[in-house]
């Protein structure tokens, strides 16, 4: 009788291990931003940017697109990040994704959804790659009097953040040239490194 009853639980235990294993695939395979969705909200932000990426792979939407690049950026795997940024800025619908991103923000206000990806982008292309590509590409960031702000402020904190004196001077360098645009409150800060 007792051999019975252990079986029985043994068998019941197999069958839900066996069905979470089988949802849990399915889950990947096919509905990948729900698993993304879940993850991000227990906290498991690696496993949120993996899933999201899985999403991306996918179906190649810009929608996906975004909530992978945002949710790298909180996560601060700027692996993912450098991979694909580039190609967030690049995609056809970026112009109209990011107007429709700053459709609420305040009048006047000095910050822009472009401004903020380019700015996030060219950090993870600094830590990654260096400050030569983070200036490559930060020069994208158009137009420079709102969106360069925001991703050159964004690289420059950085920068002093890491203490990277050669970075510095590159990025001083960078920002000197802008002759109409007054980077100077950031030039001080980088020059005190």
């Amino acid at each position: 009788m007792d051999k019975l009853i252990l079986k029985t639980i043994l068998i019941t235990w197999l069958a839900i291990l066996l069905a979470c294993i089988v949802t849990f695939t399915c889950l990947s395979l096919f509905f990948p931003m729900t698993l993304s969705n879940m993850f991000f909200n227990m906290g498991a932000n690696n496993l949120s940017v993996t899933f999201a990426e899985r999403a991306y792979e996918k179906d190649k939407n810009i929608n996906n697109l975004s909530i992978l690049i945002d949710r790298s950026i909180f996560s601060d795997d700027y692996t993912v990040l450098d991979k694909y940024g580039a190609i967030f800025v690049g995609h056809n619908d970026f112009a109209e994704f990011c107007e429709k991103q700053d459709a609420g923000k305040p009048q006047g206000a000095e910050f822009s959804y472009r401004g903020y990806i380019y700015g996030s982008v060219s950090i993870a292309k600094y830590e990654k790659q260096g400050i030569v590509e983070a200036l490559s590409f930060a020069k994208g960031s158009r137009p420079p009097e709102i969106d360069g702000k925001v991703c050159y402020s964004f690289l420059g904190g950085r920068v002093i953040e890491n203490g990277d004196k050669p970075a510095a001077a590159a990025l001083k360098e960078r920002l000197e040239s802008f002759n109409n645009l007054d980077y100077s409150w950031l030039i001080t800060e980088l020059g005190k490194i």
